[in-house]
């Protein structure tokens, strides 16, 4: 059973001026099969930053110089959109398995996914992009996944680093921490150029007990 709207989750963005967080209203978590290898894919959604907020901006008189502590700059955005399928070809997700070293989903709880781990500074694609305040930068991922009792679903964790780029800035200074509490994986798919025959060998032989 799909969880409710209000089961997703939240996801949190320290210091900013929602210590409790946002809504998650949108989660996806797929697999994607390439030539030899298996990715992950996460599309996420927060509701808008001031749902629930019953202080409106003309509340906030004294609102901080920082654009990170105040509430009008965050409100011009709407919501965070963190994604690896969203904006296509622009993001890679990241690797589970390769014919070297299987992914085993029946150690899968086990595994800490540690993605972008330096901040991309040059051509490279990152394994996600962001929507936050403007399209910024995001990198230092630390996404893990534990097993439920229902089948399929697992709690995932995903905390990582934000670099505010759309206003200029180089440094990832920021952090956020997304957790729901039930995510089910919705399957692998074939890559572009990769045949449903080829996915199912790559499968057979990159992933265990899936």
């Amino acid at each position: 059973m799909a969880a409710k709207k209000s089961d997703l989750g939240r996801i949190t963005f320290a210091k900013n001026p929602w210590p409790k967080g946002h809504r998650i209203a949108d989660l996806v978590w797929t697999g994607r099969v390439e030539a030899d290898s298996v990715w992950f894919d996460l599309h996420l959604v927060s509701a808008n930053y001031d749902e629930g907020d019953k202080r409106s901006d003309d509340d906030d008189d004294d609102e901080p110089d920082d654009d990170w502590r105040a509430k009008g700059c965050w409100t011009n955005y709407g919501g965070c959109t963190m994604s690896s399928t969203k904006w296509d070809g622009e993001a890679t997700g990241f690797l589970v398995g390769t014919l070297k070293k299987p992914l085993d989903f029946a150690k899968l709880g086990a595994t800490t996914f540690k993605v972008d781990t330096k901040a991309n500074k040059g051509d490279d694609k990152p394994a996600f992009r962001i929507y936050l305040t403007g399209h910024d930068a995001v990198a230092n991922h630390r996404i893990t996944f534990t097993k439920t009792l229902a089948k399929s679903q697992y709690s995932l964790s995903w905390k990582g680093r934000i670099c505010l780029a759309y206003i200029g800035r180089t440094k990832y200074e920021y952090r956020f921490e997304a957790i729901a509490p039930r995510v089910a994986f919705a399957g692998f798919e074939p890559a572009r150029g990769i045949s449903k025959a080829q996915a199912k060998k790559v499968l057979a032989a990159c992933v265990k007990n899936g």
